[in-house]
């Protein structure tokens, strides 16, 4: 499996300016860049101790990942419970994937969605999309389609590629919302597009497929191949 394909990769979201540690963070990053995980581990680690959000995001990134240290996941996680309660959503989502997983902490699915839902609250992309699934097969929340939905389509709306796709079925089959194959075609267009803006031209070529099976020759079936064979 592709790293990042369920977690973040490095954190890199928060601007580098405004706290009192942010040239070490900035030398941490630039090492770190350089293949030098043990320099940016040595760099980020005081930083992470005093609280530094971003510093005790990475290393929860490099436990994850065993960059500079042996990969642990009890101490992945623990870094990113402290980034987590201090609001970051990245470090929530992160943290809620390895509940689900059982990865460094024991499987609990309610603790998972917890941790989703908090990401989700601040407009975290793919934390609305796992939040979506939760609701929709009642792992960890009880089971409500029109919530799974809603926060589906939340996530479609801000460009995730895999939310598209889902409410792309969703029009095309008629599941809870009013049949649509122009919805479903527009759907599956933008996933098809997000896809590719991504490197995942497997779910992009799926779109495709899933647009000429609805509409045959469509004019956007025709602008996703010119997409995909340019």
């Amino acid at each position: 499996m592709r790293k990042g394909s369920f977690f973040l990769t490095l954190f890199l979201i928060f601007a580098l300016v405004g706290t009192a540690y942010s040239g070490a963070f900035e030398d941490g990053l630039a090492t770190y860049e350089r293949g030098d995980y043990e320099e940016a581990l040595r760099l980020w680690r005081p930083l992470a101790e005093q609280g530094d959000v971003k510093a005790q995001f990475n290393l929860g990134i490099m436990y994850l990942w065993g960059e500079g240290v042996p990969k642990n996941f009890e101490e992945a996680a623990r870094w990113f419970l402290k980034a987590a309660e201090q609001g970051s959503a990245p470090a929530q989502y992160n943290l809620g994937v390895m509940y689900d997983k059982g990865n460094g902490v024991p499987k609990n699915f309610e603790e998972a969605a917890r941790w989703f839902l908090k990401a989700a609250e601040q407009g975290f992309a793919v934390a609305q999309f796992s939040l979506a699934r939760a609701y929709g097969l009642g792992k960890g929340l009880p089971e409500d389609p029109v919530e799974g939905k809603k926060w589906l389509r939340k996530a479609a709306e801000q460009g995730y590629a895999e939310a598209q796709f889902g409410l792309a079925i969703l029009y095309s089959t008629g599941d809870g919302v009013l049949q649509s194959d122009s919805a479903a075609v527009d759907w599956y267009y933008k996933a098809g597009i997000s896809s590719l803006l991504h490197g995942n031209r497997e779910l992009a070529l799926t779109a495709y497929d899933q647009i000429n099976e609805i509409s045959p020759g469509h004019f956007l079936g025709e602008k996703l191949r010119e997409a995909l064979y340019p």
